[in-house]
């Protein structure tokens, strides 16, 4: 199963930022063990850096960036992505963008805690403790 990252599940993993640090660990232990892949975009990546530098320093944000690289596919933007994402009813463009990227990408499911910010997108959309709920713990 493909599974697209949105930027708080990957910060709240990267940081352990509790409550919600649990519930993306378990995300990434999914993906570790080969019940779903896990992909997320070059702006997701560039956005976790700017919030990890925030919360700690840019050496420790550079490492967390570089193991998230080993765990997950990167998937690319093109401009119809952009655009569609520009043209849509999504109230944040960002948003808008990621759920374009995984449309485009054929990644049925969307996981992020702001389950309201993706009502008007064409995927999946589940919070990290629903999917470990539906695929279950290794």
């Amino acid at each position: 199963m493909k599974v697209f990252l949105d930027s708080d599940v990957i910060i709240d993993f990267l940081t352990n930022r509790q409550p919600f640090g649990d519930a993306a660990k378990a995300v990434f232990d999914l993906g570790s063990g080969g019940k779903v892949e896990l992909f997320t975009s070059a702006v997701v990546i560039a956005n976790v850096h700017y919030m990890v530098a925030v919360l700690s320093n840019r050496k420790i944000a550079r490492d967390k960036v570089g193991l998230l690289m080993r765990l997950v596919q990167i998937c690319a933007f093109t401009s119809s992505i952009l655009e569609q994402a520009h043209r849509s009813g999504f109230g944040d463009f960002e948003d808008a963008m990621q759920s374009f990227c995984a449309s485009h990408h054929s990644i049925p499911l969307l996981v992020t805690r702001n389950i309201k910010d993706y009502k008007s997108s064409d995927r999946a959309i589940m919070t990290p403790a629903q999917l470990v709920a539906k695929v279950g713990v290794i």
